[in-house]
């Protein structure tokens, strides 16, 4: 497991962590067959979305599987979002809900607009549910 996390949390448990994008991207391209987590995406799209979107749309073909993790679906680019086949959404405002909605072609995710505190949805795949979980019960 590879982490790209600004913060450099001590709770995950990866194989590498970086908070710099450049370093965390060699080792990426020199990996295979691994799982990527880029925790608050949304400040890396900003600043290195050429390489995000590689991860995105391209790191696939070397058996990677992509999370990207961020607190608004506005701040991660369309070409992104769209890569994404499953999604965990927790409460959102109207405008990032109506991306997702679209993207995803899922009227039920409207319904994070309401969601309470650890309350989340969730959608697996193309033709996946939409799913609603707490987090503070399961």
């Amino acid at each position: 497991m590879l982490v790209l996390d600004p913060f450099l949390s001590k709770e995950w448990k990866a194989d590498f962590i970086s908070n710099q994008p450049e370093k965390f991207m060699a080792v990426v391209r020199r990996s295979n067959t691994c799982g990527i987590f880029v925790d608050e995406c949304g400040g890396w799209c900003r600043t290195h979305e050429r390489d995000i979107e590689w991860l995105a749309t391209i790191s696939r073909h070397f058996g990677m599987n992509c999370h990207f993790i961020t607190q608004r679906a506005a701040q991660i680019s369309p070409t992104i979002r769209t890569q994404c086949e499953n999604i965990i959404l927790f409460k959102q405002g109207f405008q990032d809900t109506k991306y997702l909605v679209q993207e995803f072609v899922a009227a039920e995710l409207e319904a994070a607009q309401t969601l309470n505190k650890g309350e989340y949805l969730s959608k697996c795949g193309v033709d996946g549910a939409v799913k609603r979980f707490n987090a503070f019960l399961n």
